[in-house]
């Protein structure tokens, strides 16, 4: 899917909606709307990943013709990325004031921390060094964008790591 764009957005029908809206519906014998909504959290979390590997294979996904979203266009993607984060914490917020979700749900802006370390790499073109003090390899440079966005997304999972 990937080769046709169609890989994030598969990856955000599946691990969400398909996954966790279908398993309510067969256990529940109905469909609701907030579990779909509720499943975003996490797997806009799981895409910020995914975006973010895409662009930091942008060269090598070019030259194999794949067009990826992460892939096409680098400050687009970043953005989007950016907007994949934010959007978690407006959707708790959401639901928990619909009272879909406990106000123990809050306990997510305990990574707001994490983000706010994060997004400022994500304002700016991928470096084309390793910057000081950034991990090499497994989960490390030569990625970069991706790294981030795994930190950003298991702080927002256990609502309260920093790194």
């Amino acid at each position: 899917m990937k080769y046709i764009a169609l890989g994030e957005i598969a990856v955000l029908i599946v691990w969400g909606p398909l996954m966790i809206g279908g398993g309510f519906y067969v256990l529940a014998h109905h469909w609701s709307w907030n579990v779909v909504i509720a499943s975003l959290p996490y797997v806009l979390g799981v895409t910020t990943v995914i975006f973010g590997k895409h662009i930091d294979k942008q060269t090598i996904d070019t030259e194999k013709e794949s067009h990826g979203a992460g892939a096409d266009r680098e400050k687009a993607s970043r953005y989007a990325v950016l907007a994949m984060m934010v959007l978690p914490y407006l959707l708790t917020a959401y639901l928990i004031a619909t009272k879909f979700l406990t106000p123990v749900m809050a306990i997510v802006l305990l990574a707001v921390p994490t983000f706010l370390q994060t997004y400022p790499a994500l304002l700016k073109p991928r470096p084309e060094t390793r910057p000081e003090g950034f991990p090499e390899g497994q989960g490390g440079w030569p990625l970069y964008f991706a790294p981030l966005a795994f930190v950003n997304n298991r702080a927002f999972g256990f609502g309260s790591w920093s790194g």
